[in-house]
């Protein structure tokens, strides 16, 4: 884990724009450490690992001893599955370990590991690809899989290159989206819909009666009727001639994989099979994990609030998907984060909690890099040196050439501030 880790290794390298978002974060945390005019101050403690680990965190800890209010924007870090049985399962990964490959992953420090690696199922043998799931992680893996190498290089993402490297030696020639539902029940975005078939060009449905647009259930829905109108304009090809192929109302029921080093077979409940298959990537989703010493619905996969976002009655708030649970996109998260920090600034003004005042300003410096002490990579163990890491990658091209090893963090934070 890294500080804003969703935004630097969870958006899909070719969503720049989407990215910005971090920089507004970094600038917005330096501000804050800088100012000394008594305004609301907000020492950000991010990460379910450092928050619930080994008791370094400070959930367990006393609400007195806290030097200010405690935000819980811990997400879920746990990738669903879907438990279909397997012999070997290299063959069949998450989501999230596709996304960490193409976003340059750099490990987490209570790994011990913090080195970029190459994907070796991009080198297996197969030329297709089997996504589960329908919301737009599955498209986002679709789309970078078949896009073009024009596409990939820096500027258009920033991708690392020995990720491009890998994927421009071992093409991908489909990808096959497997819908449990229909496609109108979705959850992509259409932005994402419509990138995705744009990119891929060729495109087969199957098993879908694409739904009337009279539909009452598609005609209310103006989102719904937007996308099934995507549907409609796709230009279909048959079966053998896609790039991308989506089987709605369908589901995984075997993964036949090889006793040797042949590709995957993977069977569907309907009945069809998709041969040839080099890997399989399951995109469901994430699960939650309760944190000490606080409430925490199971069913619900959060941490219960009151309708304005506080945990307790002591200075304890929750957002974003630790408030609500896995499921939303950033901008999603944006407004519910608005709205509780809104109650924070409210608490505060009320006296129904204390912030952080000159008096506090050693402890909220402690707290911030005990934080990146326990979930950063080593070398950034402060705001300075996360800046000076986040400049450094910037300077050495556009959008950013991503620093891979743990090496090469130490010697761009150095450089960057000037150290050698």
């Amino acid at each position: 884990m890294i500080p804003a880790g969703l935004i630097r290794t969870g958006i899909a390298p070719d969503h720049q724009a989407d990215k910005a978002i971090g920089q507004l974060l970094l600038n917005t945390l330096c501000d804050s450490e800088r100012r000394n005019d008594g305004s609301l101050r907000f020492h950000v403690q991010m990460g379910h690992a450092w928050v619930g680990r080994e008791g370094q965190g400070l959930v367990g800890a006393a609400a007195s001893s806290l030097p200010g209010p405690l935000l819980l924007a811990t997400g879920a870090t746990t990738p669903r599955m879907l438990g279909v049985a397997r012999k070997d399962s290299a063959r069949v990964l998450a989501g999230q370990q596709v996304y960490y490959w193409y976003n340059g992953f750099v490990g987490e420090r209570a790994s011990g590991h913090h080195g970029w690696s190459p994907l070796p199922q991009i080198e297996a043998s197969g030329s297709d690809v089997v996504i589960v799931g329908a919301g737009n992680v599955a498209l986002d893996l679709a789309r970078l899989l078949l896009s073009p190498e024009s596409m990939l290089r820096p500027p258009a993402t920033d991708m690392p290159s020995p990720a491009i490297d890998q994927l421009v030696a071992h093409p991908v020639r489909a990808v096959h989206i497997v819908v449990r539902r229909g496609a109108a029940e979705v959850k992509f975005t259409n932005r994402e819909l419509r990138e995705t078939l744009k990119v891929a060009g060729a495109v087969h449905l199957t098993r879908d009666e694409l739904a009337d647009p009279a539909d009452p259930a598609v005609a209310r829905d103006r989102t719904v009727k937007r996308r099934m109108k995507l549907w409609r304009e796709t230009e279909q090809v048959p079966l053998d001639d896609a790039r991308l192929v989506f089987h709605f109302h369908d589901q995984v029921s075997a993964y036949d994989e090889p006793d040797g080093s042949g590709p995957m077979n993977v069977r569907l409940t309907s009945g069809h099979a998709v041969s040839g298959v080099r890997f399989a990537a399951e995109c469901l989703g994430f699960t939650s994990d309760p944190l000490p010493a606080l409430p925490y619905d199971a069913a619900a996969q959060r941490v219960p609030t009151d309708p304005e976002g506080r945990v307790t009655d002591h200075g304890v708030y929750a957002t974003g998907w630790a408030r609500r649970g896995p499921e939303g996109i950033i901008a999603s998260n944006k407004f519910d984060a608005e709205q509780v920090v809104q109650t924070i600034v409210d608490d505060a003004a009320s006296g129904r909690v204390s912030y952080l005042n000159s008096g506090d300003e050693a402890a909220g410096s402690a707290f911030w890099q005990r934080y990146l002490q326990a979930v950063a990579p080593p070398a950034i163990n402060s705001l300075s040196t996360w800046r000076a890491w986040d400049e450094a990658e910037q300077a050495a091209g556009e959008p950013r050439v991503k620093t891979l090893t743990q090496q090469d963090i130490e010697a761009a934070v150095k450089c960057n501030l000037g150290e050698e």
